[in-house]
C-alpha cells in the first residue's frame, strides 16, 4: 500500500516496529518516523495497518502512540478487521482529543496491496469520509 501511495506521488510518513520496511520505504521516498507519534505529527490523515486490536491499541493509545502526536481535526482510517465492540474502544480514545476517525477493513491480502486492488470497506460519518 505505501508503495502505491508513494509511486502515485503523495508524500508519506511511516513506522513500523520491524525496521525493515521503514527503511525500505525511506529509500523511495517516504519520510521514516522513530514512533507512531511522530507519524501522527506529521499527517492530517493515518491509515493504521495492523492485524489485532491489541496491536491497533498499543500503536493508537499506547507509549509513543499515534495518539501523542496526532492534532485534534485529523483523521485515523484503522483498517483492522477487528469488530464492533473493538472499533468502538478505540474510537473513544480518539474521538476524545478530538480526532476523526474512520473503520475501514481491508480485503485483498498482499497480492492485492501490491496490485493496488485492495477492496476496503468504510463506516464513519459522512462528512469525515
Amino acid at each position: 500500500m505505501a508503495t502505491n501511495v508513494l509511486k502515485a506521488g503523495f508524500p508519506l510518513a511511516v513506522y513500523d516496529i520491524a525496521p525493515e520496511p521503514v527503511q525500505e520505504l525511506a529509500a523511495m521516498g517516504a519520510e521514516a518516523c522513530s514512533s507512531g507519534a511522530e507519524v501522527g505529527q506529521r499527517s492530517e490523515v493515518v491509515v493504521l495497518m495492523t492485524s489485532t486490536y491489541p496491536q491497533a491499541e498499543a500503536a493508537v493509545l499506547g507509549p509513543k502512540g499515534i495518539l501523542e502526536g496526532i492534532s485534534p481535526g485529523s483523521t485515523l482510517i484503522v483498517t483492522a478487521t477487528i469488530g464492533n465492540p473493538a472499533i468502538k474502544r478505540l474510537a473513544d480514545g480518539v474521538l476524545s482529543k478530538g480526532v476523526r476517525m474512520l473503520d475501514s477493513p481491508v480485503s485483498g491480502g498482499i497480492t492485492g496491496a501490491a496490485a493496488g486492488t485492495l477492496t476496503l470497506a468504510v463506516g464513519g460519518p459522512p462528512e469525515v469520509l
